[in-house]
């Protein structure tokens, strides 16, 4: 597995992690039960923006875990893929 494919595993997790987080901060950000938002307007000042984010960088990384399976089945799979 060369270095590109190890970081294409790797990377959308915390990319998933950092688009929901941001997510949860726009959705409390309506209410008022957190800090303003620091994008004011846009596509991406939407608390739905972000949560599409996450759900699409999530299912492209399981898709790409099974590609790399099936590409080198005597890799070990990630650990996150079940």
């Amino acid at each position: 597995m060369t270095l590109g494919s190890r970081v294409l595993v790797v990377l959308p997790a915390p990319v998933t992690v950092l688009a929901g987080a941001l997510g949860c901060w726009r959705f409390g950000a309506d209410p008022g039960w957190t800090n303003h938002f620091f994008i004011a307007s846009g596509f991406l000042s939407h608390w739905q923006a972000w949560f599409a984010v996450a759900i699409g960088v999530q299912a492209s990384s399981r898709g790409l875990n099974r590609w790399m399976a099936v590409q080198n089945p005597r890799a070990k799979r990630f650990q996150g893929d079940i």
